[in-house]
């Protein structure tokens, strides 16, 4: 069975390109996927993968609001 874990998360903007390039090389070190809204308010940040990278990658990314996470099996 495999299970993957996701979260949503927003947060008021995402702006800075340093940031963006910051979370997609958090996200390629946990070898978790992460989409991202970016430039104008309201940012967005999807990220999926094995719930040990999901969980990291959101420690690292230091996030204030997390909208909702789950784990899927099948």
């Amino acid at each position: 069975m495999q299970c993957l874990h996701n979260a949503l998360i927003r947060t008021h903007h995402i702006t800075s390109r340093k940031k963006v390039a910051k979370l997609k090389q958090a996200a390629t070190f946990h070898d978790v996927f992460v989409l991202l809204r970016y430039g104008g308010p309201p940012g967005v940040m999807y990220v999926e993968g094995k719930a040990e990278g999901v969980t990291q990658w959101v420690s690292d990314v230091q996030v204030s609001e997390m909208v909702e996470s789950q784990s899927s099996c099948w």
